[in-house]
């Protein structure tokens, strides 16, 4: 058994395989509009990008490429302008729309937690 750094290749490449099962859930569209909820509840996609395993590259410079590129391939699915519900493809002021009402959202909750200007809501 082969290990890279101080972590076995069979973890590296159960890590790899665990991301394409998510790809898998992500590009289907049965599985995808309550598989979405998961993957941003947990922030998959955010701890992914931040862990070692991301980061690492061995001197021939591979360790760590195969993930980053199906981690590239996840957030292209996870970000797929679709419908979830009639599986139609999303205008760009649908998803502008979208884009607004995620921000809006955001501002009002940081806004309501701070405090100090809670009595404007």
């Amino acid at each position: 058994m082969n290990v890279v750094g101080d972590v076995s290749e069979d973890k590296v490449r159960y890590c790899e395989r665990f991301i394409e099962l998510l790809i898998d859930l992500e590009s289907q569209l049965l599985t995808r509009r309550f598989f979405n909820t998961v993957l941003d509840d947990y922030h998959v996609l955010v701890r992914s990008r931040l862990s070692a395993l991301s980061g690492r590259q061995d001197d021939d410079g591979h360790s760590g490429r195969l993930f980053r590129q199906l981690l590239d391939v996840l957030s292209f699915y996870a970000t797929f302008e679709i419908n979830e519900e009639t599986g139609e493809a999303r205008t760009d002021s649908e998803m502008t729309a979208i884009h607004y009402d995620q921000i809006t959202s955001l501002q009002v909750r940081t806004v309501s937690c701070s405090g100090e200007n809670s009595h404007l809501y």
